[in-house]
């Protein structure tokens, strides 16, 4: 009787701590950081007309959304590609309003010396967006163009999604 009170004490005692310590041991992961981490890996490198493989971390989706879907089960983030395109979107697992904030912060301080050719834009007519920042080279109308946005149609709801997208140029940038 003894015996089998102080092994369910310890089994007691031992459940709690082992996952309060795996969850020290194990820090929680900044999404806006792991977002900015996975633009910076596969699709800033598209301005350099590069296409670098993608890591075994994330899983090649099966659905309809783009030519080449991948999702970083992590971090929540889904990665589309195509020749010219690349975009990180959180539509499968909602950032929160700090969260957003934050991505909104580190994409403004990761774009402009990454690509310091590309000026901020300034938009001509009213949109009515949640989040809306670009960086482009040439004027608009321009067949050069091109350049990297953020968008967040809402800030609730079904299109409250963010979205970080590069469109690469017509020719390869070369690096400063």
């Amino acid at each position: 009787m003894k015996r089998a009170t102080i092994v369910a004490l310890i089994a007691l005692a031992g459940l709690p701590t082992g996952w309060f310590g795996a969850r020290a041991l194990t820090p929680e992961l900044d999404r806006a950081a792991q977002g900015i981490a996975l633009f910076k890996t596969y699709c800033l490198p598209l301005a350099r007309h590069e296409r670098p493989q993608v890591g075994p971390a994330l899983e090649p989706l099966k659905i309809s959304l783009g030519p080449d879907p991948f999702f970083d089960p992590r971090s929540g983030w889904l990665l589309e590609r195509t020749e010219r395109e690349c975009s990180i979107t959180d539509v499968m697992r909602l950032l929160t309003k700090d969260e957003r904030d934050r991505f909104a912060a580190l994409a403004a301080e990761a774009i402009p010396p990454a690509l310091p050719m590309l000026e901020p834009g300034v938009l001509q007519r009213p949109f009515r967006f949640d989040a809306l920042h670009f960086w482009a080279q040439y004027p608009p109308g321009d067949k050069r163009r091109w350049g990297v946005n953020l968008v967040r149609f809402a800030a609730e709801g079904p299109d409250s999604n963010t979205t970080l997208s590069i469109t690469a140029p017509p020719f390869a940038v070369v690096s400063p």
